[in-house]
């Protein structure tokens, strides 16, 4: 099962559209049609749930970042940056409603770890 995130409006002012290896200004539409296409390919290979996107946190749709998961047991993250930490708990109650039996928090532990770095 793998578990995605609509993009949110606000994806224009995400973390990742102010990095430094950004060139030009995000387009909303050219980000929706590549994140509709790669969850069709997601799709074709895996079931995919799709949650819906949270405003306030426009770089919600990198789920992989919150939570790593294998097999039955997941590990929360706890973001690195800061205006992203209010995005997983949303993923915490996803994964628990789809029957993960093993779900690890660490937001509560020193140090911090985006799932995309493990």
């Amino acid at each position: 099962m793998a578990v995605a995130r609509d993009i949110p409006d606000s994806f224009v002012n995400a973390v990742v559209a102010h990095s430094a290896d950004q060139e030009a200004d995000v387009s909303l539409a050219l980000a929706r049609k590549q994140h509709h296409d790669y969850l069709s390919h997601l799709r074709r290979h895996v079931p995919t749930i799709c949650l819906p996107p949270i405003e306030s946190h426009p770089d919600c749709l990198f789920v992989e970042d919150a939570v790593v998961a294998i097999g039955d047991t997941a590990v929360i993250n706890l973001m690195g940056h800061a205006s992203r930490r209010g995005e997983v708990d949303s993923i915490k109650d996803a994964l628990r409603q789809l029957g993960m039996i093993n779900v690890y928090d660490m937001r509560g532990d020193d140090g911090n770890g985006d799932g995309a770095l493990c």
